[in-house]
């Protein structure tokens, strides 16, 4: 089984086109002077793979390669995470730079959704100690960019001609994570109108620690 190295999702499709190797390997037969000599070149390159969760684009060799009882391991882990992050799912939590989190369940991960003006950039939850520091990492390519689309985001732009053009809509992502209520504050609302509604929302005070090494 074949896992994204980020957010160890499985959901892992091949991104490197056969068609486009296969064309390339006929230009070496038959335009290129001598080309049949190097026509199976196009096929040994490396192929990139593409996580359909987080987005995360690499070469093969960066996936992992797992067997049954590595996965069988992954999901005890799993596991124990939902349990440790049981308090605060679902919640939103403060953290001492006063930044405010949801901390959600999405698409089968672990997400701290942080609150940046009226949108929200998401973090891979890596892990929790002493149950007061969350331990976080960026996630490559899944970003939210309001009202740009964006398939790994939580908003995407309206899609209804009556809507007006800076009106942000909820993905399916973002419907799994957020509420309407919330979404409607978030975008809606000035910040700081946001902030001090989340402060009477907040299940808790905690330590973030982004992109531990």
């Amino acid at each position: 089984m074949k896992l994204c190295p980020d957010c160890k999702s499985d959901n892992i499709e091949n991104a490197s086109s056969l068609g486009l190797r296969v064309f390339a390997c006929l230009v070496l037969i038959f335009i290129i002077p001598f080309g049949f000599l190097f026509a199976w070149l196009p096929f040994v390159l490396s192929y990139k793979y593409r996580c359909n969760l987080c987005g995360k684009l690499a070469e093969n060799e960066e996936f992992l390669n797992i067997d049954w009882r590595e996965k069988d391991e992954i999901l005890k882990e799993y596991t124990q995470m939902e349990k440790e992050l049981s308090d605060y799912l679902g919640n939103w939590v403060k953290d001492d730079n006063n930044d405010f989190y949801k901390i959600v369940k999405g698409r089968g991960q672990f997400l701290a959704l942080k609150l940046i003006n009226k949108n929200l950039l998401p973090y891979l939850i890596t892990g929790l100690e002493n149950n007061k520091t969350l331990k976080v990492k960026e996630m490559s390519g899944f970003k939210i960019i309001e009202r740009k689309s964006n398939v790994h985001g939580l908003y995407k732009p309206p899609e209804s001609e009556n809507l007006p053009a800076d009106s942000p809509q909820l993905t399916s992502l973002g419907e799994e994570v957020l509420t309407q209520e919330e979404f409607l504050y978030i975008t809606k609302q000035q910040i700081e109108d946001v902030k001090k509604w989340l402060e009477s929302e907040k299940v808790d005070d905690i330590k973030i620690i982004i992109n531990p090494q």
